[in-house]
């Protein structure tokens, strides 16, 4: 099949996935025979499973010349998805955990939007539900997502995704929620153009292990002109125990996490051109304050914490930014402890 016959193409990573992958397979599938004769690809990347999962995605591939299998060792979910992305041939690409279904439209629409307003990027609501007794509740966007330029695009968008800014803050001083602007980074909720990914060779980082699609969607809009909207939900998403959220959350890896997050956020901000620093201004000065508050959780002691925050407050790109946080009587402790490790900050220079 040539390039030019794949309009879309759908990476679905799977590591051990056998309860829930036929399903995934089937409502995908569903959504690429809404979009005849347009065809689509969908390539699921066996990341080392143990279980029978690799038996269960290569029948189905016997079955449908459009599923292809791809195997490798083990390396995780942005690894499995970077696999896929050196294979992909399609001109919109869509991303499906294998253990979450679609809507029949979910392709259809997404390239329909794309078509119509020749945007590279689009962006949906999405269904979602914490385990598989629950009901789905809608999770609705924070805003309509229609830029026509790239300052537009990081301002109105990434700025939701990359961290938090000084001026989150004040809202947060003001009574607002910290979290209410802020949007959940995933992919699958999203369609990209395979010609921008390419181009600019934007992968996944695989080196850190939570909200690696958060950081995929604002490498990829930096290099984006253009963003559309399919406002209904067309993803159905399950927050399941095993998970890798659930496993990560009270571990010294999480720790670590903090300190590969702050190198990839300075890298984005340099292909940015040094737009991104006061979007997750604020982010560098939270990071240290959960390491303190958290050190009993994460396993890694007070002195372990304590050596975490004196290495993470060295970089001077944190060093500013505790030099310049904003601090407020009405978030008391907060500002006490911005405070403290402001002198500490420093005192260490």
């Amino acid at each position: 099949m040539k390039n030019d016959e794949i309009t879309a193409s759908v990476v679905v990573p799977c590591w051990n996935v056998s309860p829930w992958v036929d399903a995934a397979l089937d409502s995908v599938i569903a959504a690429a025979d809404r979009i005849l004769p347009r065809t689509t690809e969908i390539i699921c990347v066996d990341d080392s499973s143990t279980d029978v999962t690799p038996k269960r995605i290569s029948a189905r591939a016997a079955l449908d010349p459009r599923i292809i299998v791809l195997s490798r060792p083990h390396g995780g979910l942005s690894a499995a998805r970077n696999t896929a992305l050196a294979k992909v041939r399609g001109k919109y690409i869509f991303f499906l955990d294998p253990d979450d279904v679609v809507e029949p439209d979910w392709l259809s629409a997404g390239i329909a939007e794309m078509d119509a307003s020749n945007a590279d990027w689009c962006v949906s609501p999405f269904n979602i539900r914490e385990g598989e007794d629950a009901q789905f509740q809608l999770l609705p966007l924070k805003g309509d997502y229609r830029f026509e330029s790239n300052d537009a695009i990081i301002a109105g968008y990434a700025s939701r995704l990359i961290g938090y800014s000084f001026a989150d803050l004040h809202r947060w001083f003001a009574g607002e929620a910290l979290f209410a602007p802020r949007e959940l980074g995933s992919v699958c909720r999203c369609v990209f153009r395979r010609d921008v990914i390419e181009r600019h060779n934007v992968r996944f980082d695989e080196t850190i292990m939570l909200w690696e699609d958060a950081f995929f969607n604002c490498e990829y809009l930096l290099h984006a002109n253009r963003t559309t909207v399919v406002d209904r939900a067309l993803y159905d998403y399950t927050i399941r125990q095993s998970g890798l959220t659930k496993r990560v959350s009270a571990t010294p890896q999480r720790v670590e996490n903090k300190f590969r997050m702050l190198r990839l956020r300075q890298r984005l901000n340099a292909i940015s051109g040094g737009r991104l620093a006061p979007l997750y201004a604020a982010s560098n000065v939270f990071a240290p304050l959960e390491m303190l508050a958290t050190f009993r959780k994460s396993g890694i002691g007070i002195f372990g914490a304590l050596k975490a925050v004196r290495k993470y407050m060295r970089d001077p790109e944190v060093m500013k930014s505790f030099r310049e946080c904003p601090t407020s009587w009405r978030k008391p402790l907060f500002s006490a402890a911005v405070v403290l490790l402001r002198l500490l900050c420093l005192k260490s220079r």
